[in-house]
């Protein structure tokens, strides 16, 4: 979503014409939280997981695998 990426990217440039725009298509309230909530996290944990040097190893993560 355009939404997660500014989000992301560049969250002081976020409006409400974002959210209006989401509703306009039919995303509820409850589903923008969500979103929101999901992004946040992870923004926040990449973010303190950087921010300590830890460096990413050869394990599995969720289901993926690199081959």
């Amino acid at each position: 979503m355009k939404y997660v990426r500014k989000l992301t990217l560049d969250s002081a440039a976020l409006r409400r014409t974002d959210i209006d725009h989401m509703r306009s298509q039919g995303v509820t309230d409850e589903e923008i939280l969500e979103v929101n909530q999901v992004a946040a996290s992870f923004n926040y944990s990449n973010r303190v997981i950087n921010g300590i040097g830890v460096e990413p190893g050869h394990e599995k993560v969720g289901f993926y695998e690199n081959e």
